[in-house]
Parts: C-alpha cells; sequence; structure tokens
C-alpha cells in the first residue's frame, strides 16, 4: 500500500454545541481498511472539522505509506491548508499548526474539498453524529441514575437527620457525591450536602456546596433557604460571640431591663466556661463523667432529647442543665478540692447562686423590670465577683 484516502466530517448541534468527529481511511483502491468516531463535547463546526482531520492524521501513523490524499466537505478549512485562505480565528490557528506539525510525519499530504452527497463524506458524517447521540443516550442514563442515588440520599437524611452516626453521614455523602458525578447539572444534592454539613459542623464544607447550589439553582424558593443558611456560615466564620469581659457587657445598653438581660446571659454563660474549664483541667475528657453529678447528667440527657429545637442540640452539656445545678457540681463531694484551687470559699459560691437564681428567673421570664434596686446590686455584684474568678483562673497555670 502507497498511499491512504482519507475521508474525515466533525457534527456540532447548535454551533457550538455537542459535537462529534468521524473518520473513514481507505487504502488507493478505495476499500474502507479503518473507522473512527468520538465525541469531542461542546465545539464549533470548524472546530469540530479540524479535530476530525488532526485524529485522522493521528491514526494513519499506524500504516506504513507515506502519502496521504485527505477529503472534506469544509472549504473552508481545505482552503486554508492548501493556503487560498488565511487563519484568522485564534483557536482555529492553533489547530491549523497541529495539522502541520502531525503532516511532518509523511512525505506528502494533499487536501480536497468534496460535497456532502460524496458516499465516503457521507459515511464520515454518520458515524460523528452516531457519537453524539451515543453520548446522549448515555448522557440520559447517567441522568437518571444521578436523580436516583440524590433520592436515596434524600430520603436517608430525611431519616437520619435527628441521629447522625459517622456510618450515616458517610453514606448520605456519599450518595449525593455520586448523584453530582453522574448528573453535574443538579443543585439540590448540593443544597442537601450544605445541610450535611451544616449540622455536623463543617461550615466551610458548607459554605462552598450552598454557593454551588445557588448558582446552580433554577427553583427561587430556595434562594432565601440557602441564603439564610450562607448569612448564618458567615456570622459564625467571622467569630461573633457574646462579651466575654463583663466591662464590654456593661456597655451594650443604657436601658436597664435590656442591660439586666444581658448581665444574666454574659454570668451563666461565664460560669458555664469556668465549670467546664476547670473540670476539664482536672479529669481531662472525663470531666463530664467524672465531674458532675450523675442526677445532673441524667437530666441532660432529658433535657437534650425533649428540645424542639435541632441546632440546640449541638451545644455542649451544661446548657441542659439548671441554674441551680451549677452550685451541685461545685459542691459535689468529688469536687471537693477540684475547685478549692479556684475559690477560696466554694460553699460561699454555691450560696451565691441558690441567692442569685430567683433574680435570674425573673428577668428571664421578662419581670426583671419589677426587681428592687437592692436585687439588681445583688446581681451585678456577683458579676464582678465572676469576672474577678475568671481573671483569677486565667492568670494561673489552670486555664479554660
Amino acid at each position: 500500500m502507497r498511499k491512504l484516502l482519507i475521508y474525515t466530517d466533525g457534527a456540532s448541534r447548535g454551533n457550538p454545541g455537542p459535537a462529534g468527529i468521524g473518520v473513514v481511511i481507505c487504502d488507493e483502491s478505495g476499500k474502507i481498511v479503518k473507522e473512527y468516531e468520538e465525541f469531542i463535547g461542546t465545539a464549533t463546526n470548524n472546530i469540530a472539522e479540524y479535530r476530525a482531520l488532526i485524529k485522522a492524521l493521528e491514526l494513519a501513523g499506524i500504516f506504513s505509506i507515506n502519502k496521504i490524499d485527505c477529503f472534506s466537505d469544509s472549504e473552508l478549512m481545505v482552503k486554508q491548508l492548501n493556503g487560498e485562505y488565511r487563519v484568522k480565528n485564534e483557536k482555529l490557528g492553533k489547530l491549523f499548526l497541529q495539522v502541520r506539525e502531525k503532516e511532518k510525519r509523511f512525505e506528502k499530504v494533499n487536501y480536497f474539498h468534496v460535497p456532502r452527497e460524496e458516499d465516503l463524506i457521507k459515511r464520515a458524517d454518520k458515524l460523528a453524529n452516531r457519537a453524539i447521540d451515543e453520548f446522549k443516550m448515555m448522557e440520559r442514563e447517567r441522568e437518571k441514575d444521578g436523580w436516583n442515588y440524590f433520592v436515596k440520599g434524600k430520603e436517608l437524611f430525611s431519616k437520619s437527620e435527628d441521629n447522625l452516626s459517622p456510618e450515616h453521614i458517610e453514606e448520605i455523602e456519599m450518595s449525593f457525591r455520586k448523584a453530582i458525578e453522574l448528573n453535574p447539572k443538579l443543585w439540590a444534592p448540593h443544597y442537601y450536602l450544605g445541610s450535611l454539613f451544616y449540622l455536623t459542623g463543617q461550615y466551610h464544607e458548607a459554605k462552598m456546596e450552598f454557593e454551588k447550589a445557588l448558582e446552580k439553582n433554577t427553583e427561587p424558593k430556595y434562594e432565601q433557604p440557602i441564603g439564610y443558611y450562607l448569612g448564618e456560615i458567615k456570622r459564625i466564620e467571622s467569630g461573633y460571640s457574646f462579651p466575654r469581659n463583663l466591662e464590654e457587657v456593661m456597655e451594650m445598653t443604657s436601658d436597664p431591663v435590656l442591660l439586666n438581660h444581658a448581665l444574666i446571659e454574659w454570668f451563666e454563660n461565664t460560669l458555664r466556661e469556668v465549670i467546664q474549664g476547670v473540670l476539664s483541667n482536672v479529669y481531662g475528657e472525663d470531666w463530664w463523667w467524672d465531674g458532675v453529678p450523675s442526677d445532673v447528667r441524667k437530666k441532660y440527657g432529658e433535657r437534650v432529647q425533649e428540645t424542639r429545637l435541632k441546632e440546640e442540640r449541638k451545644l455542649p452539656e451544661l446548657y441542659f442543665i439548671d441554674f441551680y445545678d451549677y452550685g451541685k457540681i461545685i459542691e459535689a463531694k468529688t469536687n471537693k478540692e477540684v475547685f478549692s484551687s479556684y475559690m477560696e470559699n466554694p460553699k460561699e459560691w454555691k450560696r451565691r447562686l441558690d441567692d442569685l437564681e430567683p433574680i435570674r428567673n425573673s428577668i428571664m421570664h421578662c419581670r426583671g423590670q419589677y426587681l428592687s434596686e437592692k436585687r439588681i446590686s445583688r446581681l451585678k455584684e456577683s458579676c464582678v465577683e465572676l469576672q474577678k474568678l475568671v481573671e483569677k483562673v486565667n492568670k494561673g497555670e489552670n486555664t479554660f
């Protein structure tokens, strides 16, 4: 065999749109010795024509020949390769240079323009369009499978949302990831992945998934919940929290009623941190089991199951006990020496908390405006003493 006859065609549905290439290679007698088809993604007709020719020249390399005659119904490409037209398009220019590079493997390459009605051009066109059709069919099957994985993940997420074990998390994430892999157009798996990561405290990952969902979303009703989650994550990532210093709390508002609420919130949250910090320094990771009385732990178990707010269930244990339980922890026999290292008189702190409890309840139940000045002074005095305790703990070796 001294020469090959190559017939190529590129097809694009949309120009640009889904594109395929077809190649028919014949010996010099016209007998077909090789056919090839391939889906090449989104491309214009002209790019597809060049891509078909480049592939044909690559395939010709497996034959022991030095001469090739190339036939195409693309007048533009043929005239550009024959030097009759200039290549003005940048993308076509790069493909033009690739053709010239492939030509170097052969002694002679000729280019001929033929009408699209030519039998072997029609055959190449059929191959190119078949490549597009097969891809479309495969894409539809992938989309169907992707939707099935999404439905599976959504059902599992709904069933397990209140009790997400590591195994559930892994299976749910796998289902949504597979749905996205098989059908990248879907936006809902990103939304549910974001929800999953948000519930498990993986805020950076949640943010990325919510942003992808917002980008792909086609249902306006979901814009608000996605926006809400993104706003919450922004707030969390900003590091905003209630003031940790009493002086900052005192400057929050000049309204005495609002200030009383702020003081109580600061006092209770700070006391929780003190207690957990002190117990952690002594008992380590087992502070909850070794430093908290069993009746208090039992109460936590009941409260966390009763809460109707799912986001609350991720809060630390001390958020679910009663105010007077803080005094129980401080005065527990097992903690006799524990808090003495930080408080000169733990029993005095227990009495202080007992005295403060009705004041705290009055304020938190919106009756604080009826409290006497004496009660309010007692609250402020307790806050000052707690601030001193915090400073004392933080100056020592044991900090929280």
